[in-house]
């Protein structure tokens, strides 16, 4: 089921001022597992401990030990006493501040890019960035050390965004509390793709704009419904038509902007 790649471990770094956030999603699942098996590291830092000009600062890590993280801007952005503060011209909520989030996107980047093999990215999490798709994933996924910054608040000073961030990215049409659920979202998705076998990852939803094809186990009959006799037919040829010609059908009835994607109409068609 799995195709470890020991050599080819790829790194997540959470900055999120909610460490606990994400105990139960690293320690659970094939996440867990991957982290076992030498796939995947992650180290969680609480960008709280920012706010002071230390001389260094420290993750949790899952998979790795914990980071000693120098601080390469000491004595060049000021110490604060607050993580969010109000924002200038008035409105609700508050607004996460340049110096920490900067001093922990530079801090980060710098260990990285000292430490470790592969390209360095920095993601934040908005409704501006590029909507998170199956075919992005496979653009990201061999980023081998990916910094995922995680706001809370109202937002994050606009400064922070040109200044540090590489990749905005949207997990969809809706608000949500913080970018920690979005990161773990990325996380989820881009770790499927290095970990699972691929023969798993040829046929399943989004793969060429189509759903994946209803499936079944036992039992052979539940409550009336029965499962197409095909499946059961053992012949190779026949199981994979039917599934393709279901592939287009549910996505036909279900995502017809997916359909439309995939088979656009001809003018003549129209």
């Amino acid at each position: 089921m799995f195709n470890f790649v020991p050599f080819m471990i790829t790194r997540f770094f959470f900055l999120t001022s909610l460490p606990d956030f994400f105990s139960s999603f690293l320690s659970t699942g094939i996440i867990s597992k991957s982290i076992r098996a030498g796939n995947l590291a992650f180290h969680v830092i609480d960008i709280l401990s920012f706010c002071q000009d230390r001389d260094a600062y420290f993750s949790r890590g899952y998979g790795e030990d914990p980071l000693v993280i120098p601080n390469v801007t000491k004595g060049q952005i000021p110490e604060v006493k607050r993580l969010d503060d109000d924002p200038y011209g008035g409105g609700a909520g508050r607004i996460m501040r340049c110096e920490p989030a900067v001093r922990a996107l530079r801090c980060m980047r710098a260990y990285c890019l000292d430490n470790f093999i592969g390209e360095v990215a920095t993601f934040a999490f908005s409704p501006r960035g590029e909507v998170l798709k199956q075919k992005n994933l496979k653009k990201l996924q061999n980023i081998q050390n990916q910094i995922l910054f995680c706001s809370r608040f109202e937002g994050v000073d606009e400064r922070v965004l040109e200044l540090e961030i590489d990749t905005q990215i949207c997990i969809g049409d809706f608000v949500i509390m913080g970018g920690e659920t979005a990161a773990q979202v990325l996380v989820e998705a881009l770790s499927r793709l290095v970990i699972i076998n691929e023969d798993s990852l040829v046929n399943e939803s989004f793969n060429e704009d189509l759903l994946e094809a209803p499936c079944y186990t036992r039992p052979e009959e539940f409550e009336g419904r029965f499962v197409p006799k095909v499946l059961l037919s053992g012949n190779h040829s026949e199981v994979q038509k039917f599934r393709q010609l279901e592939s287009r059908r549910v996505t036909r009835l279900l995502r017809p902007d997916l359909f439309t994607r995939a088979f656009p109409l001809d003018s003549s068609d129209q």
